[in-house]
């Protein structure tokens, strides 16, 4: 391996440190993995990337976020990517185009707490609406914030998948009878399948739905706005500190 260029002061980067590369051009995505082998300078050289999922892949010139998990946060830089030409190993130099920014882990704080709810398939991951009767079923969360669920789910909701949920005790949380989540990831919890779910407020509906969607959608599910999801924050700052006076966290 090259002798290691120490990293600059704001740099959170150390040799061997697993990263992420993370592409987002217009909707198209795609997640990489990889570790650094090198810091030369203001240049990193990193490892063959695995892909991780979607469906956008890596090119020379791309520009890309470099992300690394660190205990206090994920940090993000911008940068452009080059693949070394005639490298067996097929390693690549990621060359920063700007300065790490630190980001939250999370947008909110996330809380142990199961609630009855029901959900349905409202749209498919193949972006096929559904509309029509709904199907309910019932389940349960894991955990609850106010920017999504864990919910457990059978084998009818996957990935990329949009649900719309009726939460038991809505009214006490502030919240519309029905809101829309966008299903994350899918787990395994002791056997059991758990959908990481992400509500989605009303300014961002169309960014998930056509002009005829939204208008088929119940008018409660526009109704979940940054306001009212204020509100949920303050419901989940409550049942926290109502566990802490009974020593439960």
């Amino acid at each position: 391996m090259v002798q290691t260029t120490a990293p600059a002061k704001n740099n959170p980067l150390k040799v061997w440190d697993k990263i992420e590369i993370v592409i987002d051009d217009n909707g198209d995505k795609g997640l990489y993995v990889t570790r650094i082998e090198d810091l030369a300078g203001q240049k990193i050289i990193a490892s063959k990337p695995e892909f991780v999922e979607g469906n956008k892949l890596l090119a020379s010139k791309a520009r890309i976020f470099v992300q690394v998990k660190k205990p206090d946060a994920v940090y993000r830089l911008p940068a452009r990517i080059e693949i070394i030409s005639g490298d067996r190993d097929s390693r690549v130099v990621l060359i920063p185009l700007g300065r790490f920014e630190r980001m939250q882990r999370r947008n909110f704080v996330r809380i142990d707490f199961e609630i009855d709810i029901r959900y349905t398939l409202i749209k498919g991951s193949d972006k096929k609406f559904m509309g029509g009767s709904p199907q309910w079923v019932k389940s349960k969360t894991l955990n609850i914030s106010a920017g999504g669920l864990l919910v457990k789910t059978e084998d009818d909701v996957e990935k990329d998948d949009i649900i719309m949920i009726r939460i038991r005790g809505y009214e006490e949380m502030g919240v519309p009878r029905l809101m829309t989540a966008l299903c994350c990831r899918i787990v395994q919890i002791q056997k059991e399948n758990y959908a990481g779910v992400e509500f989605i407020t009303s300014e961002k509906l169309s960014r998930f739905f056509t002009a005829t969607e939204l208008v088929s959608l119940p008018d409660q599910v526009k109704r979940f706005d940054s306001a009212t999801q204020n509100k949920l924050v303050r419901y989940i700052f409550d049942q926290q500190v109502k566990a802490r006076q009974k020593g439960l966290i």
